[in-house]
């Protein structure tokens, strides 16, 4: 069985917004104090882009899939 994330192509900025979402999801589940400053701070962004690009209203680019891709430690397979 594969994992959720070599299932999706992560490159597109649609699987990668679902990807940021769930990730988020699965923090606050761990840890019911945790929000999305919080992970906007662990990424290294605004928490204000953070909910643009969880809302649609920001495009996620290529260059923000690879940087954050990177913080969350994912490998470069799964980015590509």
């Amino acid at each position: 069985m594969e994992t959720q994330t070599s299932e999706l192509n992560i490159l597109k900025p649609k699987d990668f917004k679902s990807f940021l979402q769930e990730e988020l999801l699965k923090r606050c589940r761990k840890n019911p104090s945790y929000s999305l400053r919080s992970f906007a701070k662990y990424l290294g962004i605004g928490h204000s882009a953070l909910t643009e690009m969880l809302n649609g209203k920001r495009s996620i680019t290529k260059k923000s899939i690879e940087k954050l891709g990177l913080t969350l430690s994912l490998n470069m397979t799964e980015i590509e």
